[in-house]
């Protein structure tokens, strides 16, 4: 449950954006694809994750590559959770404007937001800073994470729920029809919008733009990361249970297949394949529709209170390494408070003058998510010293092992050209938007709320 819901949560909505721009056969073939090489990558970080007993995924690095390891593993494991911090204040945004009746959609049609333009909620940065200042608040009182298996369950229901909803919203509403001054990531949605079944078919220009494509491939990424979280969730258990860590990978990585393919292929087949990322961009609010912004709303305010607080759990390793998280007094909250304030105002940062989610998914899946899913743990195996992870992932036979380093080369060099295209691509769409206000509109409220 834990890994299930370190990936899912707040995922489902990108997959009708990924499978309408990939395809509704191509994409999940290709998701699968790539879930197939997460699930044996995860499956090697278990294995190694025992045979070095490590506890944490630093540790792991530690043990495979020393300190240069440390750096990589627990380097890209934080800098991830840093990241996903204005996509999570990006996703709730765009979920609380549409519930408050901006940019709302009726019968196919947009409705006519006038009489809410002066309001609070139509400049996303209100709600940006609001969203931040209550997760804040959280952060303060929660210190500690080691027990999160009851809110893992909660979390699970609520995704179940939330994919069922985003189905019957499928069924239940028509598709809304929108203009070429959409604030979507695709710009000009026309009557033309049927899905396909591979990449590049039909004539969709805007669908199936480069950096469109590649933004819908590290997708795969973004959604599917238990090696963030699994040699920590491993170190909770007995020492006897651990054997059993991998009959728990293959469970999580069937869930995500589930979610994601029941979440993603009814919306493009009734929709069409001109879909925005999010998807809730565009949903009504019908019951199932306001279901779905509320669980997403939910959901991605506990993952940002997750986040964030490991990041700032990291710093005050750091810079505060004998502080007590179970004193509560005025002095410890104090502290504690102060060096939880740069993660969150990096944050605000970032989702107000990169706000397009398409940009800041691209650089996260770039910079640190493939290095921590795909990168770094078959490069170490590649080139660790350790004789206990020769002898379990490499072999005792010599030629047995030289395959087994070449498989790895092989994999951590997927990982890395896949680096630099998602980042690319994620550049190239930060390039190409237009963040200048023109006419009456300001920057603050109609171009950063975009």
């Amino acid at each position: 449950m834990i890994l299930t819901t370190w990936s899912t949560s707040s995922s489902n909505v990108l997959y009708p954006y990924c499978f309408g721009v990939l395809g509704a056969f191509f994409g999940p073939l290709l998701m699968l694809l790539a879930f197939f090489v997460s699930w044996k990558i995860t499956k090697w970080t278990v294995q190694a994750a025992i045979a070095t007993r490590s506890e944490t995924f630093g540790d792991l690095g530690s043990a495979l590559l020393g300190w240069y390891g440390r750096i990589l593993f627990e380097g890209s494991q934080i800098l991830f959770q840093q990241l996903f911090l204005p996509v999570a204040i990006i996703l709730v945004a765009g979920a609380c404007q549409s519930l408050g009746g901006i940019e709302k959609y009726e019968n196919g049609v947009p409705t006519d937001v006038s009489n809410t333009a002066d309001s609070f909620g139509a400049c996303n940065g209100n709600i940006v800073i609001l969203f931040v200042l209550i997760s804040w608040g959280l952060i303060q009182i929660s210190r500690e994470l080691e027990n999160v298996t009851a809110i893992a369950y909660v979390t699970c229901i609520l995704m179940v729920i939330m994919t069922l909803a985003m189905v019957i919203e499928a069924f239940t509403v028509t598709y809304p029809i929108l203009d070429a001054n959409s604030t979507n990531t695709i710009n000009t949605i026309t009557t033309n919008n049927k899905y396909e079944l591979f990449v590049g078919q039909g004539n969709h220009p805007e669908r199936y733009q480069w950096a469109n494509v590649f933004s819908a491939i590290g997708t795969f990424v973004y959604s599917c990361l238990p090696s963030c979280i699994v040699v920590e969730t491993m170190a909770t258990l007995k020492p006897s249970d651990r054997v059993h860590m991998g009959k728990v990978v293959d469970g999580s990585f069937v869930a995500y297949a589930v979610i994601y393919l029941a979440a993603g292929l009814p919306l493009i087949v009734q929709w069409g394949g001109d879909l925005p990322e999010p998807v809730t961009n565009v949903f009504d609010n019908s019951f199932a529709g306001v279901v779905v912004k509320l669980v997403l709303i939910a959901g991605t305010l506990l993952d940002f209170v997750l986040a964030s607080t490991t990041v700032n759990r990291f710093v005050m390793r750091w810079l505060v390494p004998n502080y007590n998280y179970q004193l509560w007094n005025v002095k410890n909250a104090k502290i504690w408070a102060l060096y939880s304030i740069p993660s969150s105002l990096l944050a605000v940062c970032m989702a107000l003058f990169i706000p397009k989610l398409q940009s800041l998914t691209g650089l996260l899946n770039s910079i640190a998510g493939a290095t921590l899913q795909i990168t770094a743990v078959p490069l170490g195996l590649a080139m660790t010293t350790n004789a206990e992870v020769i002898k379990v992932l490499l072999g005792d036979d010599e030629e047995v092992r030289k395959r087994n380093k070449q498989k790895y080369i092989c994999i951590a060099g997927y990982g890395i050209c896949f680096t630099a295209l998602i980042f690319i691509a994620a550049c190239y769409d930060i390039g190409t938007t237009n963040y200048v206000a023109k006419g009456n509109e300001t920057f603050w409220c109609d171009i950063v709320g975009a």
